[in-house]
């Protein structure tokens, strides 16, 4: 544990040092994977439901982080879209370039790619085919990858594997995340799984592995996963 936070802190610090000599004011925003109230550790096991759990993937993407103050628009990030990979420490932290003296008391993302980008052929960067995070060109990209094991799956080495996609009507997987803030120097965003995993019934859903109803209803639910930590 002590190892993970000593590379957060080192990856911050590079961060805020990037835009030390900017005419900028550093917003930095951390995610924080969680099960419930607890970090998340892929490959541990947790208890669950009266059984047991265990995450083995957690990636997602979010595009178009905004802030605001009483409801108007006062900050747009110029990057749009970035992969958050739980196994990737340095994914797990943003540091926005805010102009100075912005006020801001909410900010809000999406969940995914949304479908002008997947009709756009493919991309590089985090939206690179090679980060496992693409289908096909008709599918296009998967929003969110959840992938696991538990006794109250029925597949085969009771896995589970919720990958979440799907760009056209009327399973569009891309949903907005609004929350609101109280600081405005750095801000911590759990991740917590929870409310996807209990809202998923692992006897139909257990694999998700193309767009349709159940994964439009999967992304509904992500929605949830979202929070401001203190």
């Amino acid at each position: 544990m002590l190892r993970r936070v000593l590379m957060v802190f080192i990856v911050v610090l590079m961060r805020l040092a990037a835009f030390a000599q900017k005419d900028a004011r550093p917003v930095l925003v951390c995610f924080l994977p969680q099960m419930g109230n607890d970090s998340l550790h892929l490959g541990k096991t947790y208890p669950w439901l009266n059984s047991t759990i265990q995450m083995d993937r957690m990636r997602c993407y979010l595009s178009g982080m905004r802030l605001y103050y009483q409801h108007k628009l006062v900050y747009t990030e110029s990057i749009t879209y970035r992969l958050i990979d739980a196994e990737d420490i340095s994914t797990l932290s943003v540091v926005l370039a805010v102009p100075p003296q912005t006020r801001f008391d909410s900010l809000s993302f999406s969940i995914g790619v949304d479908s002008t980008t997947n009709v756009s052929g493919v991309m590089g960067g985090d939206l690179d085919p090679t980060k496992g995070m693409y289908w096909t060109w008709q599918s296009g990209y998967i929003n969110m990858k959840i992938e696991g094991k538990t006794p109250l799956s029925t597949a085969r080495l009771h896995e589970f594997l919720l990958h979440i996609g799907g760009y056209a009507w009327p399973y569009a997987t891309v949903r907005q995340v609004g929350l609101k803030v109280d600081k405005t120097e750095h801000l911590v965003i759990g991740i917590d799984v929870l409310p996807l995993l209990q809202a998923t019934d692992f006897i139909k859903n257990n694999s998700i592995m193309v767009p349709g109803a159940a994964a439009a209803s999967c992304a509904n639910n992500a929605v949830a996963m979202f929070r401001i930590l203190p």
